[in-house]
């Protein structure tokens, strides 16, 4: 989402932008972890923000906030930096899971505090407010993500006599892979008629035991698992399913649900993060409670039966996505909160 920010073209004229990226795990095994390379690129990026914050007087500081694990301490330190020169920065939380970890934590709690103390911080959903409310005294801003997807005719798209589910994340227990797999276990068991795609590239489970999982269940040709893939190849895919299934233990405002909707797909996903904000109850798809496989299996046996209901979903799914979730919302919609909420230097 950061280079849709720093991308905006409705801001050219209004504002002038100078972007320090703060691109220091280059790849999926480095998020999280501490090494030397992250280490040496990050004391250059500081260097930068010191430099610019004196020397070049921003009239707004803004970036986005990962409230979890090190970069907790990173993103801390960052805003107490630019505070101290100064600067009410503008927050954009990306991620979730500050209340909980504020409650387990007096240390985390009194940083979350001084962290947000004297900023304005931004939400991605109304529901998501709540994660901040014991740490921070403010009122956060609501910015929802957008996405940029290629165009698409829903009346053009082929009904199909088989649906295809889709499950499009990286492959970590945390991500619901294995609620996923057990979920196609009770319909292939019910004998529903279906297909799979899994998309995700290899976390803490691989793509050879998804495999021997739907192998040994007996269910392996009614699966297809393509790894990680990207650019056209990812929008095929989303143009080939039906039902889009994200059983996730863990997630803020996955835009994959967004790029699901995007393509009139129904949504079934956990009830975390600001995913309750994104589907409205059958009507753009299904919520679930985490973990709960079996209400998970019906909610997609339904759709999988129904096509009336599958097409009813889908139009209702698309025209969320156009109204609200479209790359120009979301530049319209950050222009007009730069606007209405200007932040200065103190």
């Amino acid at each position: 989402m950061n280079e849709y920010v720093v991308n905006n073209p409705l801001l050219e004229g209004y504002y002038e932008k100078r972007v320090l990226h703060m691109d220091f795990g280059q790849q999926l095994a480095d998020l999280g972890t501490l090494n030397l390379k992250k280490v040496w690129y990050f004391l250059v990026f500081l260097t930068k923000l010191k430099w610019n914050l004196l020397f070049k007087r921003p009239d707004l500081v803004y970036f986005t906030f990962m409230p979890r694990g090190l970069n907790l301490y990173r993103d801390t330190g960052l805003c107490l930096l630019i505070k101290l020169f100064g600067y009410r920065p503008l927050i954009h939380l990306h991620g979730r899971g500050i209340k909980e970890a504020a409650a387990a934590s007096k240390i985390k709690h009194w940083l979350y505090q001084m962290a947000f103390r004297g900023t304005q911080l931004i939400s991605l959903s109304e529901s998501l407010k709540a994660d901040v409310a014991t740490v921070y005294k403010g009122t956060p801003l609501v910015l929802a993500n957008g996405i940029d997807a290629p165009p698409f005719d829903l009346t053009e798209k082929c009904s199909k006599e088989i649906p295809v589910i889709l499950f499009f994340s990286n492959l970590f227990v945390a991500k619901g892979i294995y609620d996923f797999l057990e979920m196609l276990r009770q319909l292939n068991t019910a004998n529903v008629v279906f297909k799979a795609i899994i998309v995700g590239g290899e976390g803490n489970v691989t793509i050879e035991q998804v495999i021997d999982y739907a192998v040994k269940e007996g269910f392996n040709e009614k699966v297809e698992v393509l790894g990680s893939i990207t650019g056209a190849e990812k929008w095929d895919v989303f143009y080939r399913s039906d039902i889009f299934v994200l059983p996730s233990h863990n997630e803020c405002f996955p835009l994959t649900i967004l790029e699901a909707m995007s393509f009139g797909l129904p949504v079934v996903a956990t009830r975390i993060g600001g995913i309750p904000d994104m589907i409205l109850q059958e009507q753009d798809g299904f919520i679930v409670e985490m973990k709960d496989t079996d209400s998970l299996y019906e909610c997609v046996k339904i759709l999988c039966t129904d096509r009336t209901l599958l097409e009813k979903m889908a139009q209702s799914a698309y025209k969320k996505y156009a109204s609200l979730y479209t790359i120009q919302h979301f530049r319209e919609n950050f222009l007009k909160m730069l606007d209405a909420h200007y932040i200065y230097r103190k």
